[in-house]
Parts: structure tokens; sequence; C-alpha cells
């Protein structure tokens, strides 16, 4: 499991986000859930998949409830793909998925894209490594770095690539073109 030091070396110690425990605790978010984002953070940014730093709404970290169904809904708002204001990560209060949601008119649409916080800052953290040790690789180091960040993400989080077209199959294809 990827640690709050794991990042800081990674992504440095200004490039971690962290939050309150207590804070977590009160929006209903299970006990697990808010020590890996009180103790361990999230980056600030990770290559072309994640930022905190996300415009407008819905900001980060603010929490939203809606019906879906039968079914009470509670999410957070954890950050958003790099330079897209539609989409963002969020994190389900009730069952502890991670999913990424589109809010463009006409392509609404959520994706549930891991099984839970730790899963979702590992991804962070091992396709952080990656980008900055592709950054200086060769044509066929870059392809061997991708081979096996495929293999120790499919391998963390089978999940998260039930579907060829999930999220992270998509972004792991992108990296193979």
């Amino acid at each position: 499991m990827t640690s709050h030091r794991d990042l800081v070396e990674l992504f440095g110690e200004t490039n971690v986000t962290t939050w309150s425990y207590s804070e977590l605790r009160k929006i209903g978010l299970a006990p697990g859930s808010a020590h890996a984002l009180s103790d361990v953070g999230l980056p600030q940014n990770t290559a072309n998949v994640f930022t905190t730093q996300v415009e407008g709404a819905p900001s980060m970290f603010s929490v939203h409830e809606f019906q879906l169904g039968d079914e009470p809904v509670k999410i957070l708002i954890l950050g958003g793909p790099p330079g897209d204001q539609q989409m963002r990560y969020f994190l389900d209060v009730n069952d502890g998925v991670i999913g990424l949601f589109n809010l463009a008119e006409g392509r609404r649409q959520v994706e549930v894209i891991n099984s839970t916080i730790h899963e979702f800052i590992t991804f962070l953290h091992l396709y952080g490594d990656y980008s900055n040790k592709s950054s200086m690789a060769t044509p066929g180091e870059r392809r061997e770095l991708t081979r096996r960040l495929s293999g120790r993400l499919k391998e963390q989080d089978s999940f998260a690539f039930d579907q060829p077209d999930s999220w992270w199959s998509v972004a792991i294809e992108q990296l193979r073109s």
C-alpha cells in the first residue's frame, strides 16, 4: 500500500494534500478511507490523469447528496483530470468506491474506476512514477515501463480493468500508442 512518504518522495512535500480525519469522519467516511486521505493524502497533480486543482463547480472536497433510484448517494469530490472542467473524481461515501463523472451536456455519465481510495492512491503513485521514468526513457524502455505499469495496476486492482473501455484501460492504451 502506498504511504504518505511514498507520495512525498515522488511528488514533493508541498504537492501532497491531506485532510482532517475528524472532518472526513463527520461527513460519514469509513475510518479506513478517512485515514487514507488524512494520513497518506493525494498528489496535487499526476501527469495527465489527476489534479486536485480543479476550476469551477463542483469544487474539490465538496460533498454532494442525491437520490439514485431509491438509494441515497453521498459523494466527496477528490479532483479531476487536468484541463477538463466537466469531469470529476469522487469517493462514494457509502460504499468507498472511486468514480469519475462527466457533467458535459449530452455526455453525462458515471464510471466506477477503483475499488477503494487506497487503490486509487496507489494507482496515482504508480502512474506518477511511470511518468517520471518514461520521460527520460528510449522508446523500447518506455514500452517495457508501460508493460510493467499495466501489470502492476492490474495486480493491484483488477476491477479497474474489467472492461476494455474503462478509464484505466484507456489511460494505459494511450501510453502504448
